[in-house]
């Protein structure tokens, strides 16, 4: 089970068969959870593995590329919605702060600009980045939702639980089945993989339908 933003970042290095750099370059003012993630996989960020997977980080939500970090007062804006609609900030120079953003307005009619919704950045990147790594891969289901809560109950692995992002409440959790299949439980149920399409056995067992790639 996944612990934290570094296991998380070997994870998906490992899911997607990509090595990790060592970026010693990385602006030390960025706080340590996000600087591993530009550390590992600076260069990959925006870029697609290879073909058939969506854009590496940045499928649905999007890391911001190292390059266009914007400091915002004292804050580094690291993550966006795909079409702008909202952003997410961090403190600088401290390591492991509040996650802030105005996604809440969406919602919310009493939020009012950027607003805490996460306590610690590492647990929140370590959610986005398994959100990411799911909708990405290369063969991607949607599943049916009574079917997927059952099967993950009785066949698969916890990889991270009731994970944090902009809502101010658990709302992710990924799930392993055979080492191969990554399963995740937000907004419904999805499948993932990057090595093989699932069995017909198995997407009957999880009444999976496929999802077009990115």
């Amino acid at each position: 089970m996944i612990s934290d933003i570094r296991q998380a970042v070997d994870f998906i290095a490992d899911w997607h068969g990509i090595a990790k750099g060592f970026d010693n370059a990385v602006d030390a003012r960025i706080p340590l959870p996000l600087r591993t993630v530009y550390t590992a996989f600076r260069n990959q960020i925006g870029e697609r593995v290879r073909p058939g997977t969506g854009p590496f980080l940045s499928t649905n939500d999007h890391l911001t590329p190292y390059e266009s970090l914007v400091l915002e007062g004292d804050t580094f804006e690291f993550c966006f919605e795909n079409q702008g609609i909202w952003s997410c900030r961090c403190p600088i120079q401290v390591s492991d702060g509040p996650v802030i953003s105005n996604a809440p307005e969406m919602w919310d009619a009493a939020a009012t600009g950027y607003t805490e919704v996460c306590n610690s950045l590492d647990h929140f990147l370590t959610t986005f980045v398994l959100q990411e790594t799911v909708l990405a891969s290369e063969y991607l289901y949607s599943c049916n939702p009574d079917a997927a809560a059952a099967f993950v109950k009785s066949e698969s692995n916890a990889v991270w639980v009731d994970g944090e992002y902009i809502y101010r409440e658990p709302t992710h959790s990924f799930y392993l089945y055979s080492e191969t299949y990554l399963l995740m439980k937000y907004r419904g149920y999805h499948l993932a993989s990057n090595q093989k399409a699932p069995a017909s056995s198995l997407q009957s067992a999880l009444g999976a339908k496929r999802v077009c790639a990115s």
